[in-house]
């Protein structure tokens, strides 16, 4: 029995936020001939993975390398982008083919983290260790830095407050001074005086001149 040709699978992974609409068969895009002929028509369909279409619930279950590339292409922060390595890690470790581990680890290290960790420097990653241990640092450093804007913020809030309850409406220029406030604005120098406790003690006069200071 002779050995036929190799079947040519064709499969398009699509990660565009709207509906794929392209036909799936070439025979789609040819007009209806009459009588017999439509049997000549050509036909050549493609497997279509729309990855933004699976829900997560479809796809964390599946120890299956594809479900683990749509759940990239789904993640939007470092920590879901590193609980797929995780198990890319597990499932690719020896003898999986090292192609693979290091095809996984060029298209996170190039393509995927320079699109989700904005502004963060990415390293040449050459083993999805790495990109693991990478992760886990930027996971760090935005929880400190979410941390400490959330103090500020959260700072700024109650200091806007009490302006507003010892002097009325606070001006914008005042509102954006302490909006773009690197610290705590009343913690050290001539903003001393913000101190709650020396809010109800200053005339609205001094208040000004202490903005301006």
């Amino acid at each position: 029995m002779g050995i036929g040709f190799l079947l040519c699978f064709r499969l398009v992974l699509y990660n565009g936020k709207s509906a794929w609409t392209a036909a799936l068969d070439v025979s789609e895009l040819i007009a209806p001939v009459p009588g017999g002929l439509d049997r000549y028509r050509p036909r050549m369909r493609y497997l279509l993975i729309d990855v933004v279409r699976y829900k997560d619930s479809e796809l964390a279950p599946m120890r299956d390398l594809v479900a683990a590339l749509c759940r990239l292409e789904k993640s939007q922060t470092p920590e879901e982008i590193r609980t797929v390595v995780a198990l890319l890690v597990d499932w690719l470790k020896a003898p999986e083919p090292l192609s693979l581990r290091r095809a996984f680890t060029v298209m996170l290290g190039r393509v995927l983290l320079p699109r989700r960790v904005p502004g963060q420097v990415i390293p040449e990653l050459n083993d999805l260790q790495e990109v693991d241990a990478m992760l886990a640092e930027t996971v760090r450093e935005w929880t400190r830095e979410w941390e400490s804007k959330g103090r500020q913020e959260g700072e700024a809030t109650i200091l806007t407050r009490l302006l507003q309850r010892r002097f009325g409406t606070v001006p914008d220029w005042a509102s954006e001074k302490i909006a773009k406030a690197g610290h705590p604005p009343w913690r050290n120098g001539a903003f001393g005086l913000w101190m709650p406790s020396h809010l109800t003690t200053f005339s609205p006069t001094r208040y000004d001149t202490i903005f301006q200071e």
